[in-house]
């Protein structure tokens, strides 16, 4: 169950909170491999729009009897997919009034749920953060997407970024157990910020060994294995499609 992810898909209990993300990615890629079988990829921003204002609607009729069917729906974190991928269509269509429109939309229903899940969380608790402080985070972070799809980068740039984005998740799964452990173990000899500060710089160096010696080897294979399944299910959807009409 701990290594097919099973738990994270089906709420069940978490070898490691760190790994919370994770469900909603899952069920988010699984979403896109069953729009890519069905042939509708052109219209994967539309679809998750559609999820949102549907969760928004069963998440204000009733919380906890819909509870299930807003986990499927990807409710609180519909709107941030549904940003990134508008703003990945703007970057392939160019501007338009009705991408703009869906894209801030999403930005403001992302306000709101993203809200609602610090409530949830209780990252919020004892905080006066409102929807301006959640909105200027947004922006913020869209912003920051913008100028990566838009500059133009050097070869010498590309190898940071992808060294950067190789670590970043090694470090993502390893910091909040391995990190808290190595803290508590060091804080009594050396203290709590010193622990902190070399805990860090630990868990950074062993995600880039991981980068470097791992992904980089068999990251490559992975990719080529998916591919050969996207295709696949693509040409599945495509077959089923034409033999309907």
């Amino acid at each position: 169950r701990a290594v097919s992810f099973f738990p994270l898909i089906a709420d069940g209990p978490m070898i490691d909170g760190a790994y919370w993300s994770l469900k909603f990615e899952l069920r988010f890629y699984l979403l896109v491999a069953v729009v890519i079988w069905l042939g509708g990829f052109r219209y994967l921003p539309e679809i998750l729009v559609a999820m949102v204002v549907t969760s928004l609607v069963l998440f204000k009729v009733g919380e906890v009897q819909f509870q299930p069917v807003l986990g499927a729906l990807l409710f609180p974190h519909a709107p941030m997919f549904a940003v990134g991928v508008l703003i990945y269509r703007l970057k392939l269509q160019g501007v338009t009034l009705w991408n703009l429109f869906l894209l801030a939309a999403c930005v403001a229903a992302a306000t709101k749920t993203e809200r609602q899940w610090f409530r949830w969380t209780g990252f919020q608790e004892g905080t006066q953060s409102g929807n301006l402080e959640v909105l200027i985070v947004l922006l913020v972070c869209v912003l920051t997407v913008f100028v990566a799809f838009s500059v133009k980068f050097g070869e010498g740039h590309f190898a940071v970024a992808r060294a950067l984005g190789g670590i970043s998740f090694p470090l993502y799964l390893s910091h909040q157990l391995i990190g808290f452990e190595l803290i508590d173990a060091w804080s009594g000899t050396i203290g709590q910020a010193a622990a902190t500060a070399v805990a860090a710089g630990v868990l950074v160096a062993f995600s880039f060994l991981v980068f470097a010696f791992v992904e980089r080897r068999y990251a490559p294979v992975l990719r080529r294995a998916a591919k050969t399944g996207l295709d696949r299910i693509a040409g599945a959807g495509a077959r089923g499609l034409g033999s309907g009409g």
